[in-house]
């Protein structure tokens, strides 16, 4: 369980609330947005960024996800999109109250991948992500073929214990 500071207890204690959002994607520059305008926390600087999130989940499902709707009128965020790969970029989104700013005070709501990516042309993009573990695998960048290279196999007659219950593996040639 967390506790919460003594400024987010204040902020949230209050009728009309400030969220605002923390954005972080991993591209080979990482890009860090705050809807609260340009800022400083957790010792990192946080450039002005006109982003809402939607379809975000706060359940315990393993399997979450999160929409982010750019109004990219410089596009800049398309311009990473464009030169760099999107599919596996790591991102991270932390909500926070306006005056709640401590490095304690935001909380991490989102770790995942990004997933996908679309944009209308005029200055908008929108990009999903997943949560690891649910429906991404985090894998080395690269070129995979359809034909997995063989030390990933275990080697032929390994045994393995299965409850009460012993398997055999059988040589690669057996199962084409």
């Amino acid at each position: 369980m967390r506790s919460l500071s003594s400024p987010t207890l204040t902020a949230v204690a209050h009728s009309i609330t400030e969220p605002r959002w923390f954005l972080e994607i991993g591209f080979s520059t990482v890009v860090r947005l705050s809807t609260n305008g340009d800022m400083s926390w957790n010792s990192l600087t946080w450039a002005d960024g006109a982003f809402t999130v939607s379809g975000l989940s706060w359940d315990n499902s393993i399997s979450q996800s999160v929409t982010v709707n750019f109004e990219d009128a410089d596009n800049a965020i398309a311009a990473f999109v464009l030169n760099e790969e999107i599919a596996d970029r790591s991102l991270k989104l932390w909500v926070f109250d306006a005056k709640a700013t401590g490095t304690a005070d935001p909380l991490l709501v989102f770790d995942g991948v990004c997933s996908a990516v679309s944009g209308s042309g005029n200055g908008s993009l929108k990009l999903q992500a997943v949560k690891l573990n649910s429906k991404a695998v985090e894998l080395p960048r690269g070129t995979y073929s359809t034909s997995l290279p063989a030390e990933l196999f275990a080697p032929a007659g390994m045994v393995i214990q299965w409850g009460n219950t012993k398997i055999t593996l059988n040589p690669r040639s057996e199962l084409a």
